[in-house]
């Protein structure tokens, strides 16, 4: 999404930060075509608000184990469980047959070369190595299209680098510090 926003309003953003963007999903048993076409001919049949084969409703049980691709650091999992349970609003289930079609559509303009070269906000795009979600492969193949884009890449990390260790986190707020501090100016 914010890269559409930065294609789009060429202006809003002196700079950004990205972390794990979704310039791919990492999908493991079908390429991004052939689960578009799928997804695709789901929502054709009506059932575009109906979870993926595997996928359903938010349940605890999955929370958890999904925790173990988005953090390493259990105080920070504990945490996330702890706002689950507080906030059901919060809550979301596994993929739609809506949804894998929406973000297939929307990263196939990452995949654009020309659309990627368009963008000229200064970007640093964050990965995190051990990321699991979205395809690090596909963001930096994108990113070499981009004009003003840089990559960190931080070792070890999971998905939700915020989320992470504070070594992890502490690496993050660096790499921010020193990327911001080219493009805005002291206040």
């Amino acid at each position: 999404i914010a890269l559409r926003v930065m294609h789009d309003l060429t202006d809003i953003f002196k700079c950004a930060v990205l972390t794990a963007p979704m310039f791919g999903i990492n999908l493991p048993m079908l390429s991004d075509k052939p689960a578009y076409l799928a997804a695709e001919t789901a929502c054709k049949m009506g059932w575009a608000d109906h979870y993926v084969f595997g996928a359903g409703p938010w349940s605890m049980a999955v929370f958890q184990n999904n925790l173990n691709i988005l953090t390493s650091d259990q105080a920070r999992r504990t945490l996330m469980k702890q706002q689950m349970m507080d906030n059901p609003d919060l809550r979301m289930g596994g993929l739609t047959f809506g949804w894998v079609r929406a973000a297939l559509a929307s990263t196939h303009l990452t995949h654009d070369p020309k659309w990627l070269g368009e963008i000229h906000t200064p970007t640093l795009l964050v990965l995190p190595e051990r990321e699991m979600i979205v395809s690090n492969r596909a963001t930096t193949k994108g990113a070499k299209h981009m004009p003003a884009a840089e990559i960190l890449e931080i070792k070890d990390c999971l998905h939700e680098v915020l989320m992470e260790q504070d070594a992890f986190r502490n690496q993050f707020w660096q790499g921010f510090d020193g990327f911001v501090a080219k493009y805005l100016k002291p206040m």
